[in-house]
């Protein structure tokens, strides 16, 4: 992104489990708490960790927020760039 003229761009990954529009807040809130948990697990974390993840858990707002940022950031990157689909 540098040579773009985009120095201060920083491409990171992470991913998510998403559920579908209108899914009930307390199974919204359930899964969540499950994923969490399952995130502190020594098993788990391990696994992650050796793929080269680095498990956070977090809450849904948190997510909510990330995605809208990430979207923001990159959707302006595109345009700025013009960068076009083929």
């Amino acid at each position: 992104f540098t040579e773009l003229g985009h120095p201060t761009v920083v491409g990171t990954g992470w991913f998510s489990y998403l559920t579908p529009k209108g899914t009930p807040k307390p199974i919204l809130r359930k899964l969540n708490e499950v994923f969490n948990q399952a995130l502190q697990s020594r098993a788990v974390r391990q696994q992650l960790l050796a793929g080269g993840m680095y498990p956070e858990g977090g809450t849904a707002d948190a997510l909510a927020k990330t995605i809208q940022t990430d979207y923001k950031q990159w959707g302006d990157l595109a345009k700025a760039i013009d960068l076009q689909r083929t």
